[in-house]
């Protein structure tokens, strides 16, 4: 019988911790913080820029989709074999 797979025990998030005890180490958290605030919303507007590329793609797909079920729908269209 085979083991369970070994998970990586968590890490606290770094939200967590308690406070800075001089302030060396606030000055370093606040960076840290305000990098990962950065990085965050970058990786939300890159997220938002794909959502709207999809939206975009999803509607060109359905409008191509309708025009090819009119177009079977339709007797006699061109390109039908009897």
């Amino acid at each position: 019988m085979k083991a369970p797979p070994h998970l990586p025990t968590r890490r606290p998030s770094s939200t967590l911790r308690n406070g800075s005890r001089s302030r060396t180490d606030a000055a370093i958290e606040l960076v840290r913080l305000e990098f990962d605030g950065e990085r965050l919303r970058r990786e939300l507007d890159q997220l938002e820029g794909r959502a709207a590329r999809a939206r975009t793609a999803l509607g060109e797909g359905s409008r191509r989709a309708e025009a090819l079920m009119r177009r079977l729908s339709k007797p006699g269209a061109k390109g039908e074999r009897s």
